[in-house]
């Protein structure tokens, strides 16, 4: 099971950039989607998930996601967790 903690934050259609908006977010395994049919190449064996967003009327765009993200291959399992701290693209 893929399981995230954490915030995003948005550009709260400013201008300046002084008006960013963080929302706390939990997301587990039916929040991602998997990673295919992109031009990178895909690896045997290998499964990528990914998170889409769109603009939002009341925050404007994804800037950025902070958070903790664990991955749990069997109950009771989890490998160890990674600190994200990435700037959003498109």
């Amino acid at each position: 099971m893929i399981h995230f903690k954490g915030v995003e934050i948005w550009d709260g259609h400013g201008w300046s950039g002084l008006y960013d908006i963080e929302r706390p977010v939990e997301w587990t395994g039916n929040a991602f989607e998997a990673d295919i049919g992109t031009r990178r190449p895909h690896e045997p064996g290998v499964a990528r998930y990914r998170k889409l967003y769109r603009e939002e009327k009341d925050l404007g765009q994804i800037k950025k996601i902070k958070g903790t993200l664990t991955y749990s291959p069997l109950p009771g399992v989890s490998l160890p967790a990674i600190e994200v701290d990435d700037v959003a693209w498109i």
